[in-house]
C-alpha cells in the first residue's frame, strides 16, 4: 500500500486594521499558478527558502470560504464516507483567520460559513442519498486540550481559544443490512493553538499526539491549511508557519478503508488465499525441480522454465473465482431405468444376470421364418441396450467412488491449509507489530533529533549572546584603560606645570 503525503494549503487572511493604521505592506508574492509562496525579503533567507515555499495550494487574501472547502476539504469528507479516516488541521498564529477558517464569522450565512458547518452539511446530505440498505450512525465529540488537560467542550465552549488546541471528531459507522458488512471512519477537524504560544512537550506525553497518532504519518487523509498575515508587521511569524508547512509536506500517510466483512465475504476470501496458498506450494515445488536438474549439470529450454510467481497466484485467483461462479454440475443419468439402478451395488450383477431365465429357442414356439427373424432382431437390440445400461452403471459407480476418494482428500487438505493460514495470519499480525514498533522508533528517534537540533540551536544562540558580553567587557576594559591613560597624562601634565612654575 503506497503512501500519500499531507496536502498542505496556505491561507493569507486580508490585512487587518491595526496593519494598516501601522501602513505595512505586504511581505509575500503569490505565483500565478498558485502553488509557491515567495518572500519578498528574500534576500535575506537562505538555502531553498530564496525560491519560495510550495504547497499544494496557495489562496491570496481574496479567497473565499467555498473555494478553502472545495478544494482541500470536500475529497477528504467523501472518503470518510467510504470509510477511510480523515484530518483537518488549521494551523497559524492568533489573528491568522483559523477560527474563521474553521468555523466562519456566520454559520447561517453561506458566503461566511466555515468548513465545519459545511463539512456537516456535506455529511448528511451523503446520508441522505445513500441505499436505503445501509445504515448510519454518527457520533460527534468536541473537546479541548490546554495545559495538557482535556475539557469537553460539549457542555463548555473555550475560554482560552488562542492558547488551546479545540479538535472536533465525527465518528460515522455505516452498515448494510443485507450482507452484515460494516465499515467506519472518522474525521478529526482540529483548530491548533497560536503558533507563537505554543510550547514543546515530549513526543509520548503529548495529548495531542496521542489523540492524532493516525493523523500524522498513519491511517488517514489529512489536509493541514496553514493560516497567514500578508503583512509586514507580521512577517517574522508568518515565515516561521511557512516553515511548518513545509515540514508536514515531507509527511505520508497510509490511509486505508476500514471495513469489517460479512461471513459471506470472509469466506470468500478464505478460498482465494487457499487458491494462492496452494499455487506458490506448486511453483515452489516446480522451482526446486528445475533447481535440481541446473545442479545436477543439466539444461532446461527457455520455454519450460517455471513462470513467475505473479503469474501463478494471479491465475490461481481467477481460477477460484471461476470455481466460485460454476459450480460443477453432477452427470444426468440418460433414462429413468437407469437413475433409479444407481445405487445397486456392483457385486450384485454377476448373479443378477445369472438369475435371468434362458432365451427360449425359436424352434420350441413353432414360428415362421419372418417371425422368427423379428424375434431374434429384437431378441439382440434389448440385449445390446442391457449391456449399454449395465456398462453406464459400472461407470456412474466408479465416478462416485472417486469422488468420494477426492472429497476425503480436499477435506484433509481444507483442515491442513485452515491450520498453516492461522500459522501465517500469526505470524504475519507479528511482522505487523513489529513494523509498528520501528516505526514508532522512527517516529520517536525523529522527534529526538528535532529536539537535539532545538537544543544546539538554544546552545549556539547563547553563545553567541555570550560572546557579544565577551566583547562589550573588552570594549570596556579597554575604555577604562584609554580614561586610565588619558587621567595619567593630565596628571602628569598637571604636575609639569606647577614644577614650572616654581622654577619661575
Amino acid at each position: 500500500m503506497s503512501g500519500n503525503n499531507i496536502k498542505v494549503v496556505c491561507r493569507f487572511r486580508p490585512m487587518n486594521r491595526m496593519e494598516t493604521e501601522q501602513r505595512s505592506e505586504e511581505c509575500m508574492d503569490i505565483s500565478e499558478d498558485s502553488t509557491t509562496v515567495t518572500m519578498r525579503s528574500a534576500a535575506s533567507l537562505a538555502g531553498p527558502e530564496k525560491d519560495g515555499f510550495a504547497y499544494d495550494r496557495v489562496f491570496g487574501t481574496s479567497s473565499r470560504q467555498d473555494e478553502i472547502f472545495d478544494w482541500g476539504v470536500k475529497g477528504i469528507v467523501e472518503d470518510v464516507m467510504t470509510g477511510f479516516n480523515g484530518t483537518l488541521f488549521c494551523y497559524g498564529q492568533t489573528g491568522s483567520g483559523k477560527t474563521y477558517t474553521m468555523m466562519g464569522a456566520d454559520i447561517e450565512n453561506p458566503a461566511l460559513k466555515g468548513l465545519i458547518p459545511r463539512i456537516v452539511e456535506q455529511i448528511f446530505a451523503s446520508i441522505m442519498s445513500a441505499d436505503v440498505t445501509i445504515e448510519y450512525t454518527v457520533k460527534v465529540s468536541y473537546m479541548e486540550i490546554y495545559m495538557e488537560r482535556i475539557k469537553d467542550l460539549l457542555a463548555h465552549m473555550n475560554a482560552e481559544s488562542s492558547r488551546s488546541h479545540s479538535i472536533f471528531v465525527v465518528g460515522i459507522h455505516q452498515r448494510n443490512t443485507e450482507t452484515g458488512s460494516q465499515k467506519s471512519g472518522n474525521l478529526y477537524l482540529v483548530d491548533l493553538a497560536g503558533s507563537e504560544k505554543s510550547s514543546h512537550v515530549p513526543y509520548r506525553d503529548s495529548k495531542l499526539t496521542r489523540i492524532l497518532q493516525e493523523s500524522l504519518g498513519g491511517n488517514s487523509r489529512t489536509t493541514l491549511i496553514i493560516n497567514c498575515s500578508p503583512a509586514t508587521y507580521n512577517e517574522a511569524e508568518t515565515l516561521s508557519t511557512l516553515r511548518f508547512g513545509m515540514r508536514a509536506k515531507s509527511i505520508k500517510n497510509k490511509a486505508r478503508v476500514n471495513v469489517e466483512m460479512s461471513p459471506a465475504e470472509l469466506k470468500a476470501l478464505l478460498k482465494k488465499t487457499v487458491a494462492e496458498l496452494t499455487a506458490v506450494r506448486e511453483h515452489a515445488a516446480n522451482l526446486e525441480e528445475e533447481v535440481k536438474i541446473w545442479r545436477s549439470g543439466g539444461k532446461v529450454d527457455k520455454t519450460e522454465w517455471t513462470a513467475s510467481l505473479a503469474q501463478v497466484t494471479s491465475g490461481a485467483a481467477s481460477a477460484a473465482a471461476r470455481k466460485a461462479v460454476m459450480s460443477p454440475v453432477p452427470p444426468t443419468p440418460s433414462s429413468s431405468g437407469t437413475a433409479s439402478r444407481i445405487g445397486t451395488p456392483s457385486q450384485l450383477l454377476p448373479s443378477a444376470l445369472d438369475s435371468r431365465p434362458d432365451t427360449p429357442t425359436v424352434y420350441s414356439l413353432g414360428l415362421d421364418k419372418d417371425e422368427k427373424e423379428e424375434f431374434l432382431r429384437r431378441e439382440n437390440e434389448l440385449s445390446d441396450q442391457l449391456a449399454e445400461k449395465e456398462s453406464a452403471l459400472a461407470t456412474q459407480e466408479k465416478l462416485m467412488a472417486d469422488m468420494k476418494d477426492e472429497m476425503a482428500y480436499l477435506k484433509e487438505q481444507e483442515v491442513s491449509m485452515a491450520k498453516e493460514n492461522k500459522n501465517m495470519s500469526t505470524e504475519l499480525n507479528e511482522l505487523r507489530i513489529s513494523a509498528g514498533r520501528l516505526v514508532a522508533d522512527a517516529k520517536d528517534a525523529s522527534i529526538n533529533l528535532d529536539s537535539y537540533k532545538d537544543k544546539v540551536a538554544e546552545l549556539q544562540r547563547d553563545i553567541e549572546e555570550q560572546r557579544a558580553q565577551i566583547e562589550d567587557l573588552k570594549k570596556a576594559q579597554t575604555r577604562e584603560k584609554e580614561e586610565e591613560k588619558e587621567k595619567r597624562k593630565q596628571e602628569l601634565l598637571s604636575e609639569m606645570m606647577s614644577k614650572i612654575d616654581m622654577v619661575s
